[in-house]
Formats: structure tokens, sequence, C-alpha cells
């Protein structure tokens, strides 16, 4: 499986835009309601080159009875056009998805994702006009939903993690490519990086997802960026790094200045 295809590669379109080219009347991408109590919130967008690829707004609810529900609006920017994205995403008190719908739209098509948990795996399947396809990740036991142009889903993997729920070694849901892709994490390990004029320090893990390595950069325990190096795609927290984010090489590190009356060895 090439999983150049995903998203924070920088190949915004991937498998979503081939079945939105297909004729079917469009509808309405619905905001779904909120429920629950807040618990996280952000506002990303995802860049390339400085060209930005996606604006994506997400928030995280606790649910009454137990579990989570994550809900998220985002815009696709396509020359000529842009696909607009709505999603609901599922947990339970462990974070682990139980079900999932994605919408997806032009100005004349719309494709729709669905995913769910059941006894005999997790069912994917995509819908756009008359075309139907699915397929079910069956034997996996740690699994964590991180689909195609959905950057919230890192933010609620990395909450997972912090909550130790979810194994460093997992198997990543991918539903609009339908597959399932051997998974692992790395670190975290302390990190800097600029914004704007600002060095900050936070800390960075790495997902290995297929062939694929993305780094989760947070501070103060939120994730605020997402960097693939190869692919020089950058993805940043607007509400809490309005000037972007660009990670400072270990061997770049800026190094504290000493307190006063206190000299360098």
């Amino acid at each position: 499986m090439n999983t150049k295809l995903l998203l924070i590669l920088g190949a915004v379109l991937g498998v979503l835009l081939l079945a939105l080219v297909l004729p079917h009347p469009a509808g309405t991408v619905k905001a779904p309601e909120a429920t629950g109590t807040q618990v996280a919130a952000g506002r990303f967008a995802l860049e390339q080159a400085g060209v930005r690829l996606l604006d994506e707004s997400y928030t995280l609810f606790a649910r009454p009875g137990g579990g989570y529900v994550l809900l998220s609006q985002g815009e696709i920017h396509v020359p000529g056009q842009t696909v607009k994205l709505s999603q609901e995403t599922e947990y339970d008190r462990d974070y682990a998805p139980t079900s999932y719908n994605l919408a997806a739209e032009t100005k004349d098509a719309r494709q729709s994702i669905a995913a769910r948990s059941d006894r005999s795996g997790f069912a994917m399947e995509a819908r756009a006009g008359l075309v139907h396809q699915s397929n079910t990740i069956k034997d996996a036991h740690e699994i964590a939903l991180l689909d195609n142009n959905v950057v919230s889903h890192y933010a609620v993997l990395l909450r997972a993690l912090h909550a130790g729920a979810l194994e460093k070694a997992f198997t990543a849901a991918v539903p609009q490519l339908l597959v399932g892709l051997p998974a692992k994490v790395e670190g975290p390990e302390k990190v800097q990086f600029r914004s704007g004029d600002a060095v900050l320090d936070g800390a960075a893990t790495r997902v290995h997802i297929g062939d694929t390595t993305i780094v989760l950069v947070e501070r103060e325990g939120r994730l605020v960026g997402l960097v693939n190096e190869a692919q020089a795609t950058v993805g940043y927290d607007i509400a809490v790094l309005p000037e972007g984010l660009t990670l400072i090489k270990a061997e770049e590190a800026v190094q504290p200045e000493p307190k006063a009356g206190m000299e360098s060895e």
C-alpha cells in the first residue's frame, strides 16, 4: 500500500476527490450537533511550501455516560474549487473509535464515508453516487482512526497516548482508503520550534504509518502542530500559533541564557 495518498503527506485530494468527480446531486454538508462537555478544541491549517491546503476546526466533547465525540468541519482548497468536509467520530472511554461519519462535497458532487466497530472488526464503507465500496479490518486489537483530510484525529491520538489507552504499536484505520495500516509511535522527546520570532519548547512524537512518518508537536499537553519533513507539509493550530510552526533541528537548538550572576562553564 502506497501511503503517500495520505493527506498529511501533501497529496491533498487522495482518494476523496476521485469519487467526487462522479456526477451526483450535491446536498449540504451540515455541522454535527454538539453534545456533552467540551474538553478540547482547535483550528488547524495545513500548508505545503507556504500554500494553504486545508483548514479544519474541531471540538472534542466528553459524553455524560462515558466516551467522547469529536466534531469537525473543514475545507480543502483546490485550484478552482473548494471541498467542504464535516465529520463526527465517536470513541469509547479509552479513545477507541466506535463509529465515524464523514461528508464531503463540492458544488456539484458529494461523497460519504462511514465506519463502525462491530463483532466482525472495524467495518468501513465509501459511497459516491451509485458507487459503494467496503472493507473490514479484522483481528486488530489496537485501532486508531486516522483518516485522510481529518487532522483532528491526531489530536485524539495524542490524548489516547497520554492516557496510556493505546499501545505504541497499533493499526491505523484509514476509511477513505478502506484499509488498516501498521503503525507505531516513538517518543515523546523534547523539541524546539519557531512561530514567528518566538522560539518555543515542546515535545515531539513520531508516528510511523506504513512507510510514512508524521511528527506530532505538542506544547503543554496540547497538539499544536504536525510535520511531514519528507513532503514539506506542516499543520499548525492557528488558535495557538497564528504565525505558523517551524521545527528547529537538534543541532540548531537555542540554548537558554545563563541566569544573572552565574557564569557558564
